[in-house]
């Protein structure tokens, strides 16, 4: 137990699988801990909001309903102005988006442990005149004189500008999608477009290039049209690490049981914050962690020099940072425990949720806010099913308990678009009485929770 810190509920959620509340004092302090040991029969994997990385931010608590998962937690950070995981995903095996060469990774290998570091992508396509081209990203936005690959995991179309190079390739063996150290024999179209925003067939991808690259792609094309190659062209993506899961975040907290927070003086690192961590023992145990904040009187949150004492605490002899302020989300059987930090706001007609915490505005609630990705732990199943769908077949264990009271307002839209009041503002520091006063109110009444969202909603990062 760390220092100055109580427990303040435990329950068992499977063979292996533990979820602990703890409280702390000077400054007060609200943490879920979720533990899972190396031999239970749960797994941890990364899943992409909505399914891929390029479809939109999805409810902490509806990924893990999707899923049928045990626990979840929020996972990596996602850009400002888009809802694009900023580091790299792998999910079951598949490759959704390559990694960025500035953001730690946090990554699962075949034999279920944990490591942080680097991941990078080796991405080539080879004709048959034994030439190759050098892929440069995986669904990422396209930068300057570079060539990217686009795959359905990046959603419907490339969302490419006018004039950017762009070549269909389908995938002719094995059929199904491409898949990080195998080999895949791709049909190239014989011809480039070059309106921009390609639709992505399903059972292939689209490469595009720009600036001094888009030579690189057309040459391919040529070679094929003049019969120096034929349109068959073997395509492979690996990985340096072998990871089977794998997302970003940072920094990272705890290396060998020694603190490893950069000494950087910003508010992200000193300021009490929300945050969400993962570590794991020397055991092989597994702790997924939340800490409220921004909540004065309730939970103020932990600088990260704080974070990784708090995880060393634990028994963590390595720990990392994953998104926390308002994405800060601790999930159970889809149902979520923490009081997330953004706030629903009356402002005239309107609601609007900010993440303030000194408006002056009537507070409505605390509400959750959708993410780029999670961290669930899931039923073993004995196989892994690569197939997009592989995630909805996940059986759920008859030994995890459904909590009646503790569910997301039902009216939160799946795609996370409309997010709900999950705790009353007079509720939060005995949240689970009212909240199923509130229920059982609703349901007498028959009214849904458009009475405390009204259909006006914005969302302010």
């Amino acid at each position: 137990m760390p220092t100055g810190y109580t427990a303040a509920g435990h329950q068992q959620l499977g063979p292996g699988l533990a979820h602990d509340t703890l409280t702390g004092r000077s400054p007060d302090e609200a943490v879920n801990v979720a533990r899972l040991s190396p031999n239970a029969p749960f797994e941890l994997r990364a899943v992409p909001s909505n399914g891929a990385v390029g479809r939109g931010l999805e409810r902490t608590s509806s990924i893990c309903v999707r899923v049928k998962c045990a626990v979840a937690i929020n996972g990596d950070f996602f850009g400002p102005h888009n809802d694009i995981p900023l580091g790299g995903v792998v999910s079951l095996g598949r490759l959704l988006r390559s990694p960025s060469s500035d953001h730690q990774q946090l990554m699962l290998s075949p034999n279920g442990t944990l490591s942080t570091g680097e991941l990078t992508l080796t991405a080539t396509l080879i004709t048959t005149d034994l030439r190759s081209l050098h892929i440069d990203a995986m669904n990422q936005a396209l930068g300057r004189n570079g060539v990217v690959l686009y795959t359905p995991a990046f959603g419907s179309s490339t969302g490419t500008p006018r004039g950017t190079a762009e070549v269909v390739l389908r995938a002719r063996r094995p059929a199904g999608p491409i898949v990080l150290g195998k080999t895949t024999v791709v049909g190239v179209a014989r011809s480039a477009s070059h309106r921009g925003n390609t639709a992505i067939p399903t059972d292939g991808a689209v490469l595009a290039a720009n600036g001094s690259a888009t030579g690189r792609l057309i040459d391919v094309l040529e070679r094929i049209a003049n019969g120096a190659a034929s349109d068959d062209a073997l395509l492979r993506l690996d990985a340096s690490s072998g990871a089977i899961e794998s997302i970003g975040g940072g920094p990272v907290l705890v290396r060998h049981g020694q603190v490893v927070v950069p000494d950087v003086h910003n508010a992200f690192y000193l300021g009490r914050n929300p945050r969400t961590i993962v570590g794991w023992t020397p055991a092989g145990e597994i702790l997924l962690v939340t800490v409220d904040g921004r909540q004065p009187g309730r939970s103020a949150g932990m600088t990260l020099l704080e974070a990784a004492h708090f995880m060393i605490g634990l028994g963590a002899s390595e720990a990392m940072n994953l998104d926390g302020g308002g994405s800060t989300t601790f999930v159970a059987q889809g149902h979520v425990l923490n009081v997330p930090s953004d706030r629903a706001v009356r402002r005239g007609r309107s609601t609007v949720v900010v993440g303030d915490v000194d408006t002056k505005d009537p507070i409505l609630g605390y509400v959750e806010r959708p993410v780029a990705t999670a961290l669930v732990v899931v039923p073993k199943t004995g196989t892994v099913d690569r197939a997009d769908d592989a995630f909805s077949t996940l059986p759920i264990p008859l030994t995890i308990q459904a909590s009646s009271v503790q569910a997301a307002a039902p009216a939160s839209s799946s795609d996370g678009s409309e997010p709900a009041i999950v705790v009353p503002v007079k509720s939060t520091r005995s949240a689970l009485p009212i909240i199923a006063f509130m229920f059982v109110t609703l349901a007498a009444l028959g009214a849904g929770t458009q009475r405390f969202l009204p259909a006006t909603l914005a969302v302010r990062r």
